[in-house]
């Protein structure tokens, strides 16, 4: 089955988003380009085509979509992205990629992902129009802490090539994000924009291979004993509350010492760090929905509500955790 992404389809819809367009010096091209992904070296090959660059960019919460066409044909060579993931599918011609050790063509079928940590070079034949996602790394990170639920040790990395007609769901979202309607309804309701990135990430994560493929397709939770089970949905009922671990012991009649080691072997975390979790998850879903109410709550008053006694300590796990202060998630008030 054809993908249902084409050179038309993203002219149509981004088209409305211009980022430049007819750029014809290459030096131009590579800054503009850069200050959306990062600093990287361009080369026309062939001295006497001309480069007539043209770009779409549609900025959502943590993803970006963008359309990328260079008329001449180019090498891209980049250091390690750091702290995002690209996603790259050809619409109209074929794109070879080295990606760390791995080496294939992409073509309108077969998607690149270039993981935070590799070394990037391609080859673009001439007038290969690029559909390009960028994706923070920290949201491919808790959306996959979410389906395996437990923190992770490290980061996701990706098998770099990606078949598209295999998850038809990615593609079923990347239409819905780059609808006019919602790019619109996105920049009054965040909360909705958030939801859906964490849709398209989570099928990335369901249907391609990763460092955590296995636990996402076989989850551990029918291993983890019950006393593991009470004592989260203990901490998940109780997270408004100034409770310590000693409650929780208490609660499910064991030792301190006892629920820490379980915890531990289980889900290679402190109890502790699960009920923090849990509430910074609770105080960010709290700040977008007051951002999109208009409600007057502020940062204070939503991180007290969820258990959190200390300002200063909160603002840097949240920070930590989310790669935003609160204050930026709520949008700045008085």
């Amino acid at each position: 089955m054809p993908s249902k992404l084409t050179k038309g389809f993203l002219e149509e819809r981004l088209g409305a988003f211009p980022l430049f367009t007819e750029i014809h010096e290459k030096e131009e091209a590579c800054s503009r380009v850069g200050s959306i992904f990062r600093p990287h070296m361009l080369e026309v090959v062939g001295g006497k085509q001309k480069i007539s660059a043209h770009m779409d960019h549609l900025p959502l919460k943590e993803i970006s979509a963008n359309h990328l066409i260079y008329r001449a044909k180019v090498q891209i060579q980049s250091e390690p992205l750091e702290d995002f993931f690209l996603v790259l599918l050809p619409m109209n011609s074929v794109a070879e990629i080295h990606c760390g050790k791995t080496e294939f063509f992409s073509n309108s079928n077969l998607a690149a992902i270039v993981n935070p940590n590799c070394n990037l070079w391609m080859q673009w034949q001439a007038d290969c129009s690029q559909f390009i996602l960028r994706i923070d790394k920290r949201l491919v990170d808790r959306t996959c802490e979410a389906l395996i639920g437990r923190p992770i040790e490290r980061s996701v990395e990706f098998q770099a090539a990606m078949d598209v007609n295999v998850n038809t769901l990615w593609e079923e979202v990347i239409s819905l994000v780059t609808c006019s309607t919602f790019s619109k309804t996105a920049m009054a309701y965040p909360l909705i924009t958030a939801q859906a990135e964490q849709m398209l990430v989570g099928s990335m994560l369901i249907h391609q291979s990763h460092t955590y493929s296995d636990e996402i397709q076989h989850p551990r939770n029918s291993d983890v004993p019950r006393i593991i089970r009470r004592a989260e949905e203990f901490m998940v009922e109780h997270c408004a509350d100034p409770i310590t671990m000693i409650d929780v012991a208490r609660h499910l009649g064991v030792s301190l010492r006892s629920l820490y080691n379980r915890f531990q072997h289980y889900r290679s975390i402190s109890p502790k760090a699960f009920l923090k979790g849990v509430r910074l998850d609770l105080v960010r879903r709290d700040l977008l929905e007051a951002k999109e109410s208009g409600d007057a709550n502020t940062v204070t008053n939503i991180a007290i509500s969820r258990g959190f006694s200390h300002l200063g300590h909160f603002t840097k796990a949240y920070l930590e955790r989310f790669g935003e202060l609160p204050s930026k998630t709520i949008g700045k008030r008085n």
